[in-house]
């Protein structure tokens, strides 16, 4: 008998006896042999670790959402949202943490950072200094997504882009001083 492997059967009960340890010894070997460790068995049209390796050095992991997502539910398929979670940038970019907010059950709590429609464009240009879409596409969009406003001095980014905001609200904020509104008081703009 092989010193030790009383104490590595039990883990494999089923196994014929002295199996597991050609497993252990298999593991080991496999996971520190460099050329082993950096093989992948991959299902058919899978990439290769190399091919992710070159996407993920392109491209930025997308950003995790989860824990805004599990109150703002309506976020996740928001087509801002998305956009910007595949770019790697997450609510918390524009929102802060907002680590009093997620944990306050009672939703009185604002994010750190909110937006009053007069500040929504400044907020953009923190990362979007400009707007480089051909003017019939901004036409054809406007049209299709914004034909309620007719100023067109009264459009903001997120008119256009996504609807970014909540469907159905219970709670309201002045969204400049993050103060509670009372029912049926609305916040100054």
């Amino acid at each position: 008998m092989v010193r030790g492997m009383s104490k590595v059967e039990p883990f494999f009960p089923k196994l014929p006896y002295g199996t597991s340890l050609a497993l252990v010894v298999g593991a080991i070997l496999a996971w520190s042999t460099p050329i082993l460790s950096g093989m992948v068995f991959l299902p058919e049209g899978g990439s290769t670790p190399s091919s992710d390796r070159a996407a993920s050095e392109n491209k930025p992991a997308a950003a995790d959402n989860s824990p805004c997502l599990v109150c703002h539910a309506n976020f996740e398929e928001e087509p801002l949202n998305r956009r910007h979670a595949r770019a790697g940038v997450g609510c918390v970019k524009c929102h802060g943490e907002s680590f009093d907010h997620r944990s306050d059950e009672n939703n009185t709590t604002p994010p750190d950072r909110m937006f009053p429609r007069s500040e929504i464009d400044r907020a953009c240009r923190e990362c979007h200094p400009t707007h480089n879409v051909p003017a019939k596409l901004v036409v054809a969009t406007f049209l299709k997504r914004c034909r309620e406003i007719t100023n067109p001095d009264k459009l903001v980014c997120t008119d256009c882009h996504g609807k970014h905001r909540m469907n159905t609200r219970t709670i309201l904020w002045d969204k400049r001083t993050g103060r509670l509104l009372g029912p049926g008081e609305k916040p100054a703009e």
